[in-house]
């Protein structure tokens, strides 16, 4: 049923459900799992260090597609990860286009705060922007 499947993180707690389920639904479908996560570019993530400028939150993506990567192998799944930046949800559905995802997994909250809550959660915005049919996985 699922060749493609679009799992889009951003490391926390209330990803790690979806994580699983992603994992498990590739399997069960022998379908390849696309790792994503989204260095927000909307919140301010770079550091200078040594004279050159680092992205805080794409180094941490590329901790979290990593992890996911080798928990999903340990599963025989296999997996390509991507970091990308921008707005989390417009670029989750950019790129579920771009591959050509069969369906979206992701959780129903991840990294919250105040301004994302008048603002709407990615999850929400993913839901309503998407022509991809989008898995929520509730957090555990």
């Amino acid at each position: 049923m699922f060749d493609r499947i679009l799992l889009a993180t951003d490391g926390s707690e209330a990803a790690a459900a979806a994580v699983e389920m992603a994992i498990d639904l590739a399997a069960e479908n022998d379908a390849i799992l696309q790792v994503l996560y989204v260095a927000d570019t909307t919140s301010y993530s770079t550091v200078t260090l040594g004279g050159e400028v680092a992205d805080v939150l794409e180094h941490e993506g590329e901790d979290v597609t990593q992890a996911v990567e080798n928990h999903a192998a340990e599963a025989g799944v296999e997996t390509v990860g991507a970091v990308r930046q921008g707005r989390p949800w417009e670029e989750i559905v950019e790129y579920g286009e771009t591959i050509d995802a069969d369906v979206i997994v992701m959780g129903t909250r991840g990294e919250s705060g105040f301004a994302q809550a008048l603002l709407g959660s990615v999850t929400d915005r993913v839901l309503r922007s998407s022509s991809i049919p989008v898995f929520v996985v509730p957090e555990r």
